[in-house]
């Protein structure tokens, strides 16, 4: 049997036990109250499976329907009854049974840590305190469909030289581990060719030294990975990290330009939908990607909430450029705070785009001629003293 929730015309609920939603209704109507809602309750997991694009849809359906005078219960009810994916399902129907608890909408996301960021609960109660939740479930769609295509068109760049650099270590891996380098060493004494060119004996060295140690090479790259994993974890850790990440060559760059265009977009997307000052700088720094932009900006809160224009509390860090603080100090002026950032969102969008594309050029031919070299000297290396033992041979065979 399952269990349903049941909420009467007064505003009371209860919970009923039974095999279908036709059997609930009719064990619920018995004390002769009138019934407005009915949901199953399904064990709810912290952290469903649902794409950011599948959350996209969600709000962009709710936003249509609140469009459209339809109550947010009944919405829930019907994206609940027609979706096919059960974790979204899950999602909707403890949507609804909050909602018809008495909690608000807001209330509901925060039963999903995994699943809605504090962004998202931001905005929530933003719009429902304003009244415009349609409006503000609509923008978030925006914003999380823009962030997903951003991310898509950046790793749509990077899969070629992916792919070339996956076949480069695969052919290596499987040349000098296949045994195939001491089987032609074998050859070559079995041949008598005792004096091998110096490239030849450079490479079975290198067998002979690095074959062995493959495998505790690669346990000892594990591990790292596991220590680099922890560390990132923690607060000072991933703060390190991060601004390690900001000083690579032409990476770090990328990276800084990405964290900005996350920061700006979701720094318009808070304060044009109501959410506080201070509380749009935390969440858009958290937004950034970035652990040193967002310690930046919180500390800008303090500044804020001195009195501090916005631009001035973001440059006192240093952290981000003068054309950020310049356009933020111009908006401010001029009363068109959310369209500067907006303009500075798509500008890093464009720059990081650009960049990313850049590298990938750039990267792709690198990893081709890496992959040619390794091969060509590999060739080179084992043939010569082939080449040079027929010489002898046929130089011997003619005298």
């Amino acid at each position: 049997m399952a269990s349903f929730l049941i909420r009467f015309a007064g505003g009371r609920t209860a919970s009923v036990r039974a095999d279908s939603v036709p059997a609930a209704l009719i064990e619920a109507q018995r004390n002769g109250e009138s019934v407005v809602g009915i949901a199953e309750r399904l064990p709810r997991r912290a952290n469903p499976r649902v794409t950011e694009q599948e959350l996209a849809t969600l709000y962009r359906q709710l936003a249509a329907m609140l469009a459209a005078g339809l109550p947010l219960s009944e919405g829930l009810q019907i994206l609940a009854r027609d979706t096919t994916n059960p974790a979204l399902k899950e999602v909707c129907y403890t949507l609804y049974l909050t909602l018809a608890g008495g909690e608000p909408f807001a209330a509901g996301l925060a039963k999903f840590p995994g699943l809605f960021p504090r962004l998202h609960l931001a905005l929530a109660r933003a719009g429902e305190r304003a009244g415009l939740l349609p409006t503000t479930l609509s923008h978030t769609a925006d914003y999380l469909e823009h962030v997903g295509r951003l991310g898509r068109q950046a790793a749509s760049a990077l899969v070629y030289p992916a792919v070339v650099g996956t076949l480069v270590l695969a052919l290596l891996s499987s040349y000098w581990g296949s045994g195939m380098v001491a089987q032609i060493a074998q050859l070559y004494q079995d041949l008598g060719i005792s004096h091998l060119p110096a490239i030849t004996r450079v490479m079975l060295h290198i067998h002979q030294v690095v074959v062995p140690m493959i495998f505790l090479a690669l346990v000892a790259a594990l591990i790292l990975v596991l220590i680099i994993r922890a560390y990132y974890r923690t607060r000072r850790g991933r703060y390190r990290l991060d601004r390690v990440k900001l000083w690579l060559p032409f990476v770090g760059h990328i990276m800084s330009k990405g964290s900005l265009a996350r920061f700006c977009r979701t720094l318009a997307l808070l304060l044009g939908n109501g959410v506080e000052v201070e509380s749009a700088l935390e969440l858009a720094g958290e937004a950034s990607g970035n652990a040193v932009m967002a310690r930046a900006a919180k500390t800008a809160i303090g500044d804020v909430a001195a009195g501090a224009p916005l631009a001035t509390a973001l440059g006192a860090s240093g952290v981000f450029p003068a054309p950020v603080t310049e356009q933020v100090a111009s908006g401010e002026k001029g009363g068109t705070l959310l369209m500067m950032l907006n303009r500075l969102a798509d500008f890093y969008d464009a720059q990081t785009e650009h960049l990313t594309r850049a590298f990938s050029a750039v990267l792709e031919p690198t990893l081709i001629l890496m992959l040619g070299f390794a091969v060509g000297i590999s060739v080179v290396s084992f043939m010569l003293p082939l080449i040079q033992a027929i010489s002898a041979l046929s130089g011997g065979g003619m005298e």
